[in-house]
C-alpha cells in the first residue's frame, strides 16, 4: 500500500491523476475538414508550420525560399528568403548570374540576427495566441453548452439582443441555477420553438 501512495496511486489529493485538459496529438483523417471553425484553425496550425519550416530551411542550408499560400477564403499569403520577389526572379531566369555573398560584415551579422530573433519572437507570439484563440473557442462552446442544458437557445449573435431581451435571458439563467432543474420554455431571438 505505501509504494502504491508513493507512485501517486493512492487515494489522497496528491495522488489523485488528472483529467487531461486537451485532446494532445491525435491522427486526422486526410479529407475534407467542413466545419468552417476547425477548417480555419487547422488551416492557421499548418500554415504557420510550413512557414516555420521553410524560415528553418532557409537558415540551416542557406536555400532562397519562397511559399505562396491561398487561405480556402482565396487571400494569399507569403514568405520568401531573402525576399519573394528575388527567389521569383530566380525561378523565372535561373541562368541570371547572383553575386555569391560574401562573409557578413559584423554590423550585418548582427542585423541578421536581430531580424531571425525578431521573427522567432512574433512566430512564438503568434503560437500563443492561436492558442489563446482556440482557448477561448472552446469555452464558447462549453458556455454554450450549459446555456442549452440551462433551457436558454440563442438563435444568432448576441450582439443584435437588445438589453431586455439580455435581462430575460439572465434571469431565466438564474432561476434555473438555483432550481438546478431545466425550465419549461426557452428564450429565442426568433418564433421557433422548442420541440
Amino acid at each position: 500500500m505505501e509504494n502504491a501512495a508513493e507512485k501517486g496511486g493512492g487515494g489522497g489529493e496528491e495522488g489523485e491523476r488528472r483529467r487531461k485538459l486537451t485532446q494532445g496529438w491525435k491522427k486526422i483523417p486526410m479529407e475534407r475538414i467542413e466545419d468552417a471553425k476547425r477548417l480555419q484553425v487547422c488551416f492557421s496550425k499548418r500554415r504557420n508550420g510550413l512557414v516555420k519550416k521553410a524560415f528553418e530551411l532557409s537558415v540551416l542550408c542557406g536555400a532562397q525560399v519562397g511559399l505562396i499560400v491561398l487561405s480556402p477564403a482565396g487571400k494569399p499569403y507569403t514568405y520568401g528568403h531573402v525576399s519573394l520577389d528575388s527567389v521569383l526572379d530566380r525561378l523565372v531566369d535561373p541562368s541570371a548570374t547572383r553575386p555569391v555573398p560574401g562573409p557578413d560584415t559584423a554590423e550585418e551579422a548582427a542585423a541578421k540576427t536581430a531580424r531571425q530573433t525578431e521573427l522567432r519572437e512574433l512566430l512564438r507570439k503568434e503560437e500563443e495566441l492561436m492558442k489563446a484563440r482556440d482557448a477561448e473557442l472552446r469555452r464558447g462552446e462549453e458556455l454554450e453548452a450549459k446555456m442549452c442544458a440551462a433551457g436558454v437557445r440563442i438563435d444568432g449573435d448576441l450582439r443584435g439582443w437588445e438589453l431586455p431581451e439580455l435581462h430575460a435571458s439572465m434571469q431565466l439563467l438564474a432561476r434555473s441555477r438555483g432550481s438546478r432543474r431545466r425550465p419549461r420554455c426557452a428564450l429565442t431571438r426568433s418564433s421557433h420553438r422548442r420541440t
